[in-house]
């Protein structure tokens, strides 16, 4: 049987934002839901289902601190995140003491998004078998053929990943097309941690720190290839 799905609760006013977030998660195979302030979110009466608080520090009727405090004593026991574009290192350390098990920067990239869930054992689940099916208009014949043949081509693709990812001088043309291609094949099939993994690289290709955070985010991505070649089970025994 495939693990729990981490069930998450987003606290965002702004728009954007939170479309980006909500978008992101979910396309990595968690499940999250959406409150644009605190009387929203303390509101809900499932407080104590979510395994994550991903909260905005800076909300139109209240700030995060206090809204953790709150949502603590309503029954909920999920890790916390606290989302801030005014972050150094006194503010963490102070979010830290007020309850916050990690700080994460605005804008979110998704490397370092990635980089916090899985601290907090928040992690993408490897297959999300609903995506897969859905993908598949629900026919899981389909579904199963179009994952074996994303896990047929993943060696070649692993392959060339290294190539192209060698050296100082990387060419971020070819290697950014090669992730893409594969980020459909994963969507497509349910492989939600291989499609944040593909994510957190290509996020890390474009960024000014690319020759450091490069290297450590094609090896996650290895790592995740790896996993799945090695625990290439059926979609049925996995749905059933």
């Amino acid at each position: 049987m495939s693990a729990p799905v981490s069930r998450l609760l987003l606290v965002e006013d702004d728009p954007i934002g939170a479309e980006w977030l909500l978008h992101t998660l979910r396309s990595w195979g968690l499940a999250v839901e959406h409150a644009l302030d605190c009387s929203q979110a303390l509101a809900r009466a499932d407080l104590a289902q979510f395994d994550g608080l991903l909260l905005d520090q800076r909300l139109p009727d209240g700030e995060g601190g206090a809204l953790l405090h709150a949502l603590r004593s309503r029954g909920a026991v999920g890790r916390a995140l606290a989302l801030s574009a005014d972050l150094d290192e006194a503010t963490e350390r102070s979010l830290v003491i007020r309850g916050f098990d990690a700080c994460l920067r605005k804008p979110v990239q998704p490397g370092t998004l990635l980089d916090h869930l899985r601290r907090l054992a928040l992690s993408p689940p490897h297959w999300d078998e609903a995506r897969a099916l859905a993908c598949a208009n629900g026919r899981i014949s389909i579904a199963q053929s179009l994952r074996s043949l994303m896990l047929a081509e993943l060696p070649a693709q692993r392959a060339a990943l290294a190539l192209a990812g060698n050296g100082a001088d990387v060419d971020p043309g070819p290697l950014d097309a090669l992730l893409h291609r594969m980020l459909g094949s994963a969507r497509l099939t349910g492989a939600a941690a291989l499609a944040a993994h593909i994510d957190g690289a290509r996020a890390a290709l474009q960024a000014e720190t690319a020759t450091y955070a490069l290297p450590r985010a094609l090896a996650d991505l290895d790592a995740e290839i790896e996993r799945l070649l090695q625990d290439a089970r059926p979609l049925e025994s996995i749905a059933g």
